[in-house]
């Protein structure tokens, strides 16, 4: 049972704390689906596509519809240079979420594709075309399609996320998928949904502000996550409107910072404090009930709760880090949704990040990128319980946290009076809420109300995973690992760990930087996980990003390039082969037979697919 920090005192007569300067409000965008042209023309003459689907029927199915349109079905073990999923259409929105096998298999999926490799994954019930698909639609499932078009987006594959009716005959649904297959090129990333045979588009439309939301209501503001830097700000914005009494929870103690917050909050308002892990449904409940017996009905929920992990490439991420993000964001905004519903509060907030509704985002955060997709998807299931539920999908927060990644924040950048505008505007709006923001300006937003406020929130439990202060996609550098920096290599390696180094850079950045000083190319964080990743593509060979990051020149990067067991560096494998990315073509054994071929992709997926229909996801 949660206990609470310190005893509540709050003269009710003090000055309201003082507001930044008021701003205009900021853009907001909110998805639509628009019926499109259908597609017609194309062919995937000489493509060789690997069909995965939870069951065979709809495998052969699927795979008749491709190879009329000219593409060459992988048999089971033989290389591939495209993938094809069809996902079970799940049997109930309210299963509770189950992402792990999911994320396993999709880290293993980005392994064996080749480079600019071609896939269309298929959902049922991840996309809201119209509100009768907002009563069935299932969070988990528009999670998992957001979250392949960022895991694309990080290695650079061509990709097409499709939702179709399962209603629709299997033949119907697999020349749609055929169609879909046939016209995705190189570069595309895009989300496309069927219904009733008429092919859907998302795209962007401005949101309109929901209804005007009284603060100063008898009963009690619930603030998840409230110690964090997004928390203080929101905290002190609901005091400033009205809010009598706030109840923050979080997973840390109160710091000596912390504590110094909630007693300046205490001269405007009753705050109290109590440690739960909103991951928890009991402690969360445990928690309502302690503010229920003091201040009466739930009003509201801002959940402000999250982490995130060192930026990173997704093959690097095994589920065990994954989940300390994904915790809080999936089954903490389920649970403050459900008690929310349960108590008849008038709004949920669910603060978010671009990450989870711009693909290019999510690159080298992709956990990040699932748990956001999840809330915003979660917010635009319908109810008609009186409770409203918006996610908002924030843009980096300027001066505030962690900073965006430099590629995200020159273009999605918000100060805090935009951000708090924003936020009343967009309270009771419903569904998700997309800030875009603009660039970064130059301008520094006013300080958290309290005399010395930490900029970052009290530290975790859990010690690998950042505490998530600013939502949008935060900056920082690939993890490193504790073992020795490698030795430079051999000169027999030398000219080919430099080749290797030099095609991994020509197929980044699109050219040859010769001597050219690595920091002069202004190298970002998303970059050097793309360069780790190609090169570890290239060269069959795993290499620690900081090397990337120390290194002066590309021939300074080749000399400490290790080899595998010690080897030197493998030759790059050639762009157009057919062999699996992370390793090198495969040489042939004594009897000149080719060696054994790389793990199946069906192998890997289909475990996944069956579970998910007997899970009923």
């Amino acid at each position: 049972p949660a206990a609470p920090a310190a005893p509540p005192a709050a003269p009710a007569a003090a000055a309201a704390p003082a507001a930044p300067a008021a701003a205009a409000a900021p853009e907001a965008l909110c998805t639509r689906w628009r019926a499109t042209a259908p597609l017609t023309g194309g062919s995937a003459y000489g493509v060789t596509v690997r069909v995965v689907a939870a069951d065979r029927a709809t495998e052969g199915v699927v795979s008749a519809a491709l190879s009329a349109q000219g593409a060459d079905i992988a048999a089971p073990g033989a290389p591939a240079r495209a993938l094809v999923v069809v996902a079970a259409a799940p049997a109930s929105a309210a299963t509770e979420p189950d992402l792990r096998g999911f994320w396993e298999q999709l880290r293993e999926v980005t392994a064996a594709l080749p480079p600019q490799a071609k896939v269309v994954w298929v959902e049922h019930r991840s996309a809201p075309v119209d509100e009768a698909d907002r009563a069935l639609l299932d969070p988990e499932a528009a999670a998992r399609a957001f979250t392949v078009r960022a895991a694309a987006a990080e290695h650079r594959f061509a990709v097409a996320a499709l939702d179709l009716d399962a209603g629709d005959p299997a033949e119907t649904r697999a020349r749609q998928i055929a169609a879909e297959f046939t016209a995705l090129r190189p570069g595309v990333n895009t989300a496309v949904a069927y219904r009733r045979g008429i092919r859907y588009a998302p795209e962007q439309v401005p949101a309109a502000p929901g209804p005007a939301t009284p603060l100063d209501g008898d009963g009690y503001h619930l603030v998840t996550g409230g110690l964090g830097a997004i928390g203080r700000r929101l905290v002190a914005h609901l005091v400033r409107g009205g809010a009598r009494n706030v109840g923050i929870v979080g997973r840390s103690p109160a710091d000596p910072g912390a504590e110094e917050f909630l007693a300046q909050m205490r001269l405007h308002a009753e705050v109290d404090y109590l440690r739960c892990d909103v991951a928890d449904a009991a402690a969360l409940t445990d928690a309502a009930a302690s503010f229920g017996r003091r201040w009466g009905r739930l009003l509201g929920v801002v959940h402000c709760s999250g982490g995130v992990n060192p930026f990173g490439s997704l093959r690097r991420r095994p589920w065990s880090e994954a989940a300390r993000v994904t915790a809080p964001k999936v089954a903490g905004s389920r649970n403050v949704v459900r008690l929310a519903r349960a108590q008849g509060a008038g709004h949920v907030a669910l603060v978010s990040s671009i990450a989870g509704a711009l693909p290019h985002a999510g690159r080298g955060l992709v956990d990040y990128a699932l748990a956001n997709a999840y809330q915003l998807a979660l917010a635009e299931q319908s109810g008609d319980d009186g409770t409203t539920v918006t996610a908002h999908a924030w843009p980096n927060w300027v001066g505030i946290g962690m900073e965006a990644d430099d590629s995200v924040a020159a273009g999605h950048s918000i100060t805090l009076d935009q951000a708090l505008t924003g936020f009343t505007a967009h309270l009771r709006t419903g569904g998700g809420v997309v800030f875009p923001g603009t660039a970064a300006p130059d301008s520094v937003p006013p300080p958290a109300p309290t005399t010395a406020p930490p900029t970052t929130a009290p530290a975790r439990t859990a010690p690998t995973a950042s505490a998530a202060t600013a939502p949008a996609a935060p900056r920082s550098t690939p993890a490193t690992r504790p073992a020795a920096e490698p030795a430079p290599a051999p000169a027999a390696a030398a000219g080919l760990a430099y080749t290797l180094v030099r095609d991994a850079f020509v197929d980044v950045l699109g050219e040859d930087p010769g001597d050219c000083p690595l920091p002069d190319l202004g190298l970002d964080s998303l970059v050097i996980v793309d360069l780790t990743n190609a090169i570890e593509r290239l060269g069959g060979i795993t290499v620690d990003p900081s090397l990337v990051m120390r290194a002066r020149t590309m021939a300074d990067l080749a000399a400490r390039l290790p080899g595998p067991a010690g080897a030197p560096p493998a030759a790059p494998q050639e762009a157009a082969g057919p062999g699996t990315p992370d390793a090198p073509p495969p040489a042939p054994d004594a009897g000149g037979q080719p060696a054994a071929p790389a793990p199946d992709l069906g192998a890997l997926l289909r475990p996944l697919l069956v579970h998910g229909q007997q899970q009923g996801h």
